[in-house]
């Protein structure tokens, strides 16, 4: 099965998030680490360009940890 990342990023016009997902295994990060992508947004319809590290890292963050439940 193959990994993914989602990275998340802001849209400038609406402020609302964007999840873009691209091929999460380690040479791919490595390759795109330091590059901008260019993403459509859906919700003004403009391109965005943005940081793959700083879009990646948000998207990670945004990622909850399963909260533990009572047994």
């Amino acid at each position: 099965m193959p990994l993914f990342a989602t990275l998340r990023f802001k849209c400038s016009e609406t402020g609302k998030p964007i999840d873009y997902e691209v091929p999460g295994d380690a040479t791919t990060l490595k390759d795109l680490w330091s590059r901008s992508l260019l993403r459509h947004c859906p919700h003004c319809s403009q391109v965005h360009r943005f940081s793959f590290r700083t879009a990646y890292v948000a998207g990670m963050l945004s990622v909850r940890s399963p909260q533990p439940t009572d047994s």
